[in-house]
């Protein structure tokens, strides 16, 4: 829309966009959330126990074995099957203690009883409970003509150093305008309510200081997920790691079949002894 004279200037439906669409099918298989969510949740608690039970079965007895299953050992006459394997175990153990972070923090959006579990721990084993401030807009015969730009002008003028601030339009006549203030260096984001009418700040948003050791950690959840907490490189490490998890069921599965349908040999049958009548000992 036209800012200035709220004329439509295009309409575009994002539903159907295809980053929308994974964006969708990653977070609930394009079902309901209640639906979804569960089943994305179950499969990430299953991959969490396969990297943890796979470590206890890769993990050796002595330092010689030690030794053999870190270090690719590989010659021109080394098989595709040996070749499998390691690369199965050895980046399987080396990459377990990055990629495991990766379905941890997409459990908290799959489960309200883990996402509060990490607000337990990470408050010292107490349970703080968010506290929900409940304001309403006051209809106005006097209200001004542009309340959005005195929220945007207040946000921009408290929140000088800001790299993102966006605002919610309200959805009925006693809802407020919400202002959204982003940091993103250090996550010190704020969130204010105005008067639709009047653009009268009614709730300042408890700041970055104040908030929780949980609530912080799960303002970073998101980036720790996509690896963004770590800028571009983050991402791209992110990417790798998640491609070499999704390779982990395929060389398993090699290795599985090798083990269970593995060619067998035939045995040799000994020629029999035949003596010699005539030999005397």
């Amino acid at each position: 829309m036209n800012p200035y004279t709220s004329d439509v200037l295009k309409v575009r439906n994002a539903d159907f966009e295809f980053f929308f669409l994974i964006e969708q099918l990653h977070y609930s298989l394009l079902l309901k959330a209640a639906i979804g969510k569960p089943i994305i949740g179950t499969s990430a608690i299953i991959f969490i126990v396969m990297l943890i039970t796979g470590v206890i079965l890769w993990w050796p007895k002595n330092k010689k074995t030690l030794r053999a299953r870190t270090w690719f050992r590989w010659k021109k006459t080394t098989k595709w099957r040996r070749k499998n394997y390691d690369l199965h175990n050895i980046f399987g153990f080396y990459s377990m203690f990055l990629t495991i972070v990766i379905p941890l923090t997409g459990l908290v959006w799959a489960f309200d009883w883990f996402e509060s579990g990490v607000h337990w721990i990470a408050d010292g084993g107490k349970t703080i409970k968010k506290e929900s401030v409940e304001v309403q807009s006051t209809p106005s015969p006097l209200a001004i003509v542009r309340p959005l730009d005195v929220a945007h002008h207040y946000l921009r003028a408290t929140h000088p150093k800001a790299k993102v601030v966006y605002m919610n339009i309200p959805q009925d006549a006693t809802g407020t305008i919400r202002g959204f203030v982003d940091y993103i260096d250090n996550k010190k984001d704020v969130i204010l309510q105005f008067d639709q009418y009047s653009g009268e700040l009614l709730h300042n948003g408890t700041g970055w200081e104040e908030k929780s050791n949980g609530d912080k950690i799960s303002a970073y959840n998101y980036d720790i997920h996509t690896g963004a907490i770590g800028g571009i490189p983050g991402k791209i490490l992110a990417f790798f790691l998640s491609l070499f998890a999704a390779s982990l069921p395929v060389t398993g599965f090699l290795i599985w079949w090798g083990r269970t349908f593995k060619k067998r040999k035939p045995e040799k049958t000994e020629k029999p002894v035949t003596l010699n009548p005539n030999r005397t000992t």
